[in-house]
């Protein structure tokens, strides 16, 4: 199966996204990630046949777009913009997006590529918000 990884920040490095790509693999599977890059040089993958693709966004933007992203959906829009062509031609099976900021393009490419998703919290995100 084709998965696509989505991720909020620029890898590496994550730590449990880099083992849950590893355990993906060795389980037979073809792994993507889709993150931002926000313009530093990226360091190699630590993950051996770990597909990552980087799409352009400036660090302002990332900083106060992902600080709003639960009220104002650009955030949102940037990664449906680079989501959509991504997903086509990988001719992606399943999306595992990470974390709560890109939460709601997990169920839009779900109905719209007709594929299965998975959204994977790492923390109690939502508990640490109402705090």
């Amino acid at each position: 199966m084709r998965i696509c990884m989505v991720l909020d920040k620029p890898f590496p490095p994550d730590p449990r996204v880099e083992e849950e790509a590893r355990c993906l693999i060795a389980a037979g599977h073809e792994v993507h990630l889709l993150c931002p890059d926000l313009g530093d040089p990226p360091a190699p993958s630590p993950v051996p046949d770990l597909h990552v693709q980087r799409r352009p966004m400036r660090r302002p933007f990332h900083r106060r777009a992902g600080a709003l992203c639960l009220t104002v959906p650009l955030y949102d829009r940037w990664f449906r913009r680079h989501l959509q062509p991504y997903v086509a031609a990988q001719r992606i099976e399943a999306l595992h997006i990470h974390d709560l900021r890109i939460a709601r393009e997990g169920p839009w490419a779900a109905r719209r590529f007709g594929i299965p998703w998975v959204l994977d919290l790492h923390e109690n995100y939502p508990a640490s918000l109402q705090h």
